[in-house]
């Protein structure tokens, strides 16, 4: 029952690939939480294979422009679930998918703008600081995905190496031996930036991440 559901959603009908069409309403609202929860499903419990499957739906297009409409909107739950599914599925892109490789150059600038949000300010609380700090780890470990391919390192380079510079310098001041978050982001920042360093060493010098 499972593979024939997921095959019913994966086949393309008269107006293309249903996966993509349901994400986008057109079956009603009330379908999207669901099918997003689907995914990031298969894509955590499902073989390495069924990534790019999913990729290949074209559904990536869709969950890439709701990840940022969901942050404009404050939409806390879409965004993070939308963060995991191109933290896992983002990683198998091929080339030659040109519609998929621009939505995730978009979703690489929508993390690498949540990683630039500063946490100062009067009228931020506590609870919406640490809930941002969430946000930007949730960010910090898609970008670390996302570096794992090469065809992404040149989005990554010019969006999110500012981003990442800035965050370390920030959380280098701030960071106690017993803060586990502000270490995680830090290390996960640079295993990043090391990635791309392997690609494109000069580029990470003139940053002045070094």
């Amino acid at each position: 029952a499972c593979t024939m559901a997921c095959d019913v959603l994966s086949m393309k009908v008269d107006q293309g690939k249903l996966l993509p069409s349901v994400l986008i309403g057109s079956l009603g609202e009330g379908c999207i939480v669901p099918l997003l929860r689907l995914i990031l499903a298969i894509a955590q419990n499902g073989q390495h294979e069924l990534r790019g499957e999913l990729l290949r739906t074209g559904a990536i297009v869709c969950v890439s422009d709701m990840m940022q409409q969901s942050l404009q909107a404050g939409d806390r739950y879409t965004f993070s679930t939308s963060i995991a599914i191109i933290r896992l599925c983002g990683p198998c892109l091929s080339i030659g998918d040109s519609g998929t490789i621009t939505s995730l150059q978009n979703a690489i600038r929508t993390l690498s703008a949540v990683l630039s949000i500063s946490e100062q300010g009067g009228s931020i609380n506590q609870q919406q600081t640490n809930t941002l700090a969430s946000l930007k780890l949730e960010s910090l470990l898609a970008l670390e995905a996302l570096s794992n391919n090469v065809s992404l390192h040149n989005s990554i380079s010019s969006d999110a190496l500012p981003a990442l510079g800035m965050l370390l310098k920030r959380e280098k001041g701030q960071m106690q031996s017993s803060d586990g978050e502000s270490e995680s982001m830090i290390c996960s920042a640079l295993k990043t930036i090391q990635r791309i360093a392997s690609s494109n060493a000069e580029l990470v010098v003139r940053s002045g991440i070094a």
